[in-house]
């Protein structure tokens, strides 16, 4: 809420909070959402060198867990923050994210046939 309101402060104290309590828990996916806070709401206040170190935090933690939808997030905080200093990084990036994101279509569009087919077969034997 803070983050969404543009209350920095607030904002970068309870994602810290979040940050320290759930580095002592098994909720390592809300972990990586955090760091992905941070280094999203660094970014916003132009202090690359904090947003890529959040930032690549996050993106270890997704990597772990084949987090995809915290990943292509990680990779784009990424790219945006090396665009104005090492475009090559950037790009390097931006292309990781749409790997990703290209990774989690199609998973989505084999669940959907996968369902598809599922709710044909119930069809039939309804019938």
């Amino acid at each position: 809420m803070y983050h969404k309101k543009e209350n920095i402060i607030n904002a970068l104290s309870n994602y810290k909070k979040s940050i320290e309590t759930l580095s002592r828990s098994t909720n390592i996916k809300d972990l990586a959402l955090a760091f992905n806070g941070v280094a999203s709401l660094f970014a916003g206040q132009d202090n690359l060198d904090s947003c890529i170190y959040y930032a690549k935090r996050g993106l270890e933690i997704t990597q772990k867990l084949s987090y995809k939808q915290g990943a292509y997030e990680s990779y784009l905080l990424l790219s945006s923050a090396f665009e104005p200093i090492d475009k090559a990084e950037a790009l390097r990036y931006y292309k990781l994210a749409m790997e990703v994101k290209d990774e989690m279509f199609n998973t989505m569009k084999q669940t959907q046939a996968i369902s598809a087919r599922f709710e044909s077969q119930l069809q039939q034997i309804e019938l």
